[in-house]
């Protein structure tokens, strides 16, 4: 997909990547900004949608609990299922690090979901994510700020 938008030489290929890859991810956050206001003003205080209309990624789940929703009373932003058309290029990390910022500025718990692949985990661990049991293990990865207050009680949520 990305071959018929690409121009002659690097440096305009990249800054169209990047365009397209901000525009995925600015679309991916409000996608689940909507869902997170949904949540809150619903009797079931979790929802769930596939992020349609993106560039990159091949298939973005996400899931939105509200704080009535989390066993340690924080709002959760949730990745379900997440996969891209092309590997290698930044573009998972580039996302995990603007999921970070967004939930750091309000006040979110972030959960990666099914963490199957090892090397993903080792990745996520080093990127501060908490993991219950032990690395062979399938689970999920949580972050919050180390400074959150919440931070202690990571080790305590679920697989």
């Amino acid at each position: 997909m990305l071959r018929m938008l690409q121009t002659p030489g690097l440096q305009s290929t990249m800054i169209i990547n990047q365009k397209i890859l901000e525009a995925d991810i600015t679309n991916i956050i409000n996608t689940f900004e909507r869902l997170m206001d949904e949540s809150n003003k619903s009797i079931i205080p979790v929802k769930s949608r596939h992020v349609d209309g993106l560039a990159l990624f091949e298939n973005m789940y996400i899931r939105a609990r509200s704080k009535h929703a989390s066993l340690l009373g924080k709002p959760v932003l949730v990745v379900s299922s997440v996969s891209v058309f092309i590997t290698n290029q930044g573009c998972f990390s580039t996302l995990l690090s603007h999921l970070k910022a967004h939930c750091k500025n309000k006040s979110y718990l972030l959960k990666i979901e099914s963490v199957i692949s090892q090397e993903l985990r080792r990745y996520l661990a080093r990127q501060m994510f908490v993991f219950i049991g032990e690395e062979w293990e399938c689970g999920s990865g949580y972050w919050v700020p180390e400074d959150d207050p919440v931070y202690p009680s990571l080790n305590t949520l679920p697989y």
